[in-house]
Order: C-alpha cells, then sequence, then structure tokens
C-alpha cells in the first residue's frame, strides 16, 4: 500500500496531497505488466495463456500486433503504411503506434473494474520507450525474453511463409528480410534498455514453451507482490583529477542506474560555460540547482536511480539536494587523493574543443595528425583553477563529515588505477 501511495505522490506531484492520498487508498491498485521480445519469441502465445488459463492471472491483455492488424484490415491512410512496413518485416513508424497504443492503453486505464493488464510487443524503440515514461504511471513488471538470432530467424520464416500471414512476402527476399530483422531488434532495443536499465528481467526464452511460460508467471509474481528494493541514489564526491567521472560510469554499469554528470549538463546549457570557469569563480548555485533539478524530475531517474557525479559542491546546494528535491542518498562516497597527484593527473589531460572528447598525454592519444594539432588543454584543469577548486572541496568535505554520521560516508583511496579504485 505504501509503495502505491508513494509511486502515484511521484508521478501525479498533487497540490494537495493528503486527499489525493485518500482517494489512493479507496481505489484498487492497477498492476501494469509489459512484456517484449524478438519476432518469433511466442510473446502473443505467452500472455494468451497467462490472461485465459492461470488462476492467479485475471488480466486484460493487448497484443500490439493485433492492433496493427486491425488497422491494416480497415484499410486506414495509416494501416497502409503499416501494410507496407510488413512486406519487408521492418518496424512501423513509431508515431503510428505510439498513438494506437497509447489510445489502447487509455481504453484499459479508464475501465471502471480497475482489471490488471498485460501488453506485448511494446515498447520496442527507444522512441516508444520515452513516450511510455511519459504517460501516467509506473510499469510495475517489465520482462525481456532473450532468444537466440538463429532461433528468431527461424520462427520468423515460419511467420512469413504461413498461410495465416496478414501480408505475403516474396520468397527470394526472406533470407535478408531474417537478417534485417534481428538487426533492426537488437539496435531499437538497446534504446529500450538504456531507459529502463533496472526495470527490466530478462527471461531465457530459447527454453521449451512450457519452461518459459512459468519463468514468465514467476516473475510476474515476484514484482507485483514484493516491495522493490530502494532505488541507489549515489552521490561521488572529489576534487577534480580523483576519477569521479571514470568511477561514475563504472558504478552505472554495475548497478544498471543513470550516471547525472553535472559538468556535461553545464557544458550543454550554458552558452558561456567556458567565460564562467576560466577564472576559477564557481558557477552560480541556482543554475546548477535549476539544471539539476530537471534532471533528476526526468522518469528514467525516478525509476532507476542514479550516481550523481559533481553536484553538490558546497553545503547550500547539498541543503537544496535534501530539502527541495527530497533526495535522501542511498550512498556518499568520498574519492581520497592528493593534490599531488591530483595535478599530475589533469596535468596529462587534453582535450577536442570540436568533439569535447578527452585524451591523455601519455597514453592515449589520437592516431590522427589533425585532431592532434587542435588538442588544447581545458580551462577547468588550469592550475589557478583548480587551485580554487581543491580549496572549495575541503571546506565542504569538512561541512558534511561534521553533520553526516560517520557509518553513511565511504572513503576509497582513488590514487591507485581506475579498476582498482573500482574494486
Amino acid at each position: 500500500i505504501f509503495e502505491a501511495m508513494m509511486k502515484n505522490l511521484i508521478i501525479k506531484q498533487p497540490e494537495d496531497p493528503v486527499p489525493f492520498l485518500l482517494d489512493v487508498l479507496q481505489k484498487p491498485e492497477t498492476k501494469r505488466i509489459f512484456i517484449m521480445g524478438p519476432p518469433g519469441s511466442k510473446r502473443k502465445e505467452h500472455v494468451l495463456t497467462l490472461a485465459d488459463n492461470i488462476e492467479d492471472f485475471k488480466y486484460d491483455h493487448l497484443c500490439v500486433g493485433d492492433v496493427l492488424n486491425k488497422e491494416i484490415t480497415k484499410k486506414s491512410d495509416s494501416g497502409k503504411i503499416i501494410s507496407d512496413a510488413r512486406k519487408n518485416y521492418t518496424y512501423p513508424p513509431d508515431e503510428i503506434v505510439i498513438d494506437l497504443v497509447t489510445k489502447q492503453i487509455e481504453q484499459l486505464e479508464n475501465k471502471e473494474s480497475k482489471r490488471n493488464w498485460i501488453i506485448e510487443g511494446f515498447p520496442r524503440t527507444r522512441k516508444q520507450a520515452l513516450a511510455l515514461s511519459k504517460m501516467d504511471f509506473i510499469p510495475d513488471c517489465m520482462i525481456l525474453l532473450d532468444v537466440k538470432d538463429e532461433l528468431t530467424k527461424e520462427r520468423v520464416k515460419q511467420n512469413l511463409t504461413s498461410e495465416e500471414a496478414i501480408v505475403q512476402v516474396d520468397q527470394d527476399k526472406i533470407p535478408l528480410i531474417l537478417d534485417e530483422a534481428v538487426q533492426e531488434y537488437h539496435t531499437h532495443m538497446e534504446g529500450v534498455q538504456d531507459i529502463y536499465k533496472g526495470m527490466i528481467s530478462t527471461i531465457d526464452g530459447n527454453q521449451k514453451q512450457n519452461t518459459v511460460l512459468q519463468e514468465v508467471a514467476r516473475t510476474i509474481k515476484l514484482k507485483v507482490t514484493n516491495t522493490p528494493k530502494r532505488v541507489p541514489k549515489i552521490i561521488l564526491f572529489g576534487i577534480p583529477g580523483s576519477g569521479k567521472t571514470t568511477q561514475a560510469i563504472k558504478i552505472a554499469e554495475k548497478l544498471k542506474v543513470i550516471h547525472i554528470q553535472v559538468r556535461s549538463l553545464l557544458k550543454s546549457q550554458i552558452k558561456d560555460y567556458w567565460n564562467l570557469v576560466k577564472d576559477g569563480m564557481p558557477i552560480p548555485d541556482q543554475t546548477i540547482q535549476d539544471i539539476v533539478r530537471k534532471r533528476l524530475e526526468q522518469i528514467d531517474v525516478k525509476i532507476n536511480g542514479f550516481v550523481l557525479d559533481g553536484f553538490p559542491l558546497n553545503s547550500d546546494q547539498m541543503a537544496f539536494l535534501i530539502n527541495e528535491c527530497n533526495i535522501k542518498p542511498t550512498q556518499l562516497i568520498f574519492l581520497e587523493i592528493s593534490d599531488h597527484k591530483a595535478y599530475e593527473r589533469l596535468e596529462d589531460h587534453i582535450f577536442d574543443p570540436e568533439t569535447g572528447i578527452s585524451y591523455s598525454i601519455s597514453s592515449n592519444l589520437p592516431s590522427d595528425e589533425k585532431i592532434i594539432k587542435r588538442l588544447v588543454k581545458s580551462p577547468e584543469n588550469e592550475h589557478h583553477v583548480v587551485k580554487k577548486a581543491i580549496q572549495r572541496h575541503k571546506d565542504f568535505k569538512i561541512d558534511i563529515e561534521k553533520r553526516v554520521v560517520a557509518e553513511q560516508l565511504t572513503h576509497i583511496n582513488a590514487e591507485n588505477e581506475p579498476d582498482q579504485v573500482f574494486l
């Protein structure tokens, strides 16, 4: 119950939370399940079996393929476009799919009975995943059926040559269609997984159908009945050159959380960024806070959790994070490094102003002479700028250590090589 209340508060953000929560308590909580997988992964078969034949799964179900087929039979303009895409076994335009599926979801959500529901075949692309993330709910369970490419091709071929196929294709084109279908699936599914990093449960779809069905059922039961773990909210602290970004990338990859690199956000959203930092003066708190708040409010961060790199930089920003953004960090990590080592590392850093890519003078210079000629030292890494940043960090660290219980802080020696620090 508490989980449902908090989830609705996060999504709806009502002006008056008390009557809103009372209303949530009086309504049955709808469970929303999404099942994804490559062509031929038997998503539809599993959904129909779950919805119709298993006592615990009294769900309404929606098969996106059926929705698209219905549009084809209506001979609408959208149906013609979908039919053309089917002839090459490619994805229809996202705009059409999103529009059709959104209307179906709205019908499911507006039913008076407030039944649970399962959708198979959506989202299939990053754009569809982003559209889903903007809807007024967070999925309770997302399952990805992982099937070997060869098995996918075999099942797709059976579908294409079946007498029940909605669209007939040229037999000579089938081998090319199979290769392109698999490639298209992998390309687009990476985008979906990027949006819903920590939410997707992967199941081996190469097993016997009954075995896969049992695993799907077990996964759904676990997801919809167990309270989920608290999403990680990690903050990395360290002076310039301590390797915050390197470690944040590794943590994000391991924990499947969102890496929020505040410096990149500032560079992309502040036109005179370089002029602001070249003298070593900090960017105004309000400017940084507005940018960070917007990123923290995005749905991928709320769903997956985050590792924050480059914020907060002072006590006022820390207070803003806790009090105004209502963020309670699950872990505070200080990367400890000597000033001398930090200066040494930063002296080795140069970057390409055209691409923003950083390089190491001693270990990974590009092979292209044209790129080498335009490499420069970042204004942020100039000695006088770094010196001021180090002093501000030390003052901030002293203040945090006074305010936070020692058990909540983790201090890590960051002088070693990045892989050793991560371990």
